[in-house]
């Protein structure tokens, strides 16, 4: 993770002390505006997700841009599925994965350091980045994929991933989901084995012998 702006390697990113999954609160938090007095206007071809193939919280964001039909107003940058101890890198010579077209950087990391020099936290997928600002303005999947769906919706192909009537409904879905995700990822994340338990086998039955009732005297044979 990066601590005023340096990458670190010698802390704990995912997991408190018990080795539980901790999904951290995003630091950048703006969000696209149709409107005349906000920051970041819906704007064609001013900006770019980065994501990270192997990432689920990444996966929403790009499949909001492609069935809205974003792909031509929203340009994107793909990391190496794989993270090492330097983070999200970028790995043009691996198959689906691009170079950081806006920057040329090596690290998704000197992506945040771009935003935020003093940048202290996590360097994570999804980030919506906005060209004319020259900053981050989103890196909240679930954010990124609400405001792509209500700003973007006259740029791309119609379709509305989002109504008005269901907005609720969609956003309790989102809930339960991201609970239960977190929640899996727990267990995916703890660095303590847990201990294989057996299944005990099931119990055989034998049948009962049938009782049968005492034989009378023996008739002797002629």
């Amino acid at each position: 993770m990066l601590v005023d702006g340096e990458w670190r390697t010698d802390t704990r990113e995912m997991t408190d002390d018990t080795g539980e999954f901790q999904r951290t609160t995003t630091s950048f938090r703006d969000a696209v505006r149709d409107d005349p007095g906000a920051r970041f206007q819906p704007e064609a071809g001013r900006y770019h997700l980065y994501v990270a193939r192997a990432c689920p919280w990444a996966h929403g964001a790009a499949m909001v841009r492609r069935l809205m039909g974003l792909e031509d107003a929203i340009s994107i940058d793909i990391v190496d599925p794989v993270r090492e101890n330097d983070g999200w890198e970028f790995a043009p010579e691996k198959a689906g994965c691009t170079v950081d077209s806006i920057l040329g950087a090596d690290y998704l990391r000197e992506v945040y350091v771009a935003a935020d020099s003093d940048y202290t936290g996590r360097v994570t997928v999804p980030v919506l980045w906005d060209r004319q600002q020259e900053t981050i303005v989103n890196n909240e999947s679930i954010e990124i994929m609400r405001t792509l769906s209500r700003a973007f919706g006259d740029v791309g192909n119609g379709v509305d991933l989002y109504p008005e009537g269901h907005r609720e409904a969609i956003d309790n879905v989102v809930k339960r989901y991201t609970t239960r995700s977190t929640t899996a990822s727990t267990a995916l994340a703890s660095p303590t084995p847990r201990p294989l338990t057996r299944t005990p086998s099931p119990t055989v039955r034998r049948p009962r012998a049938v009782e049968r009732p005492p034989r009378g005297p023996a008739v002797p044979r002629r």
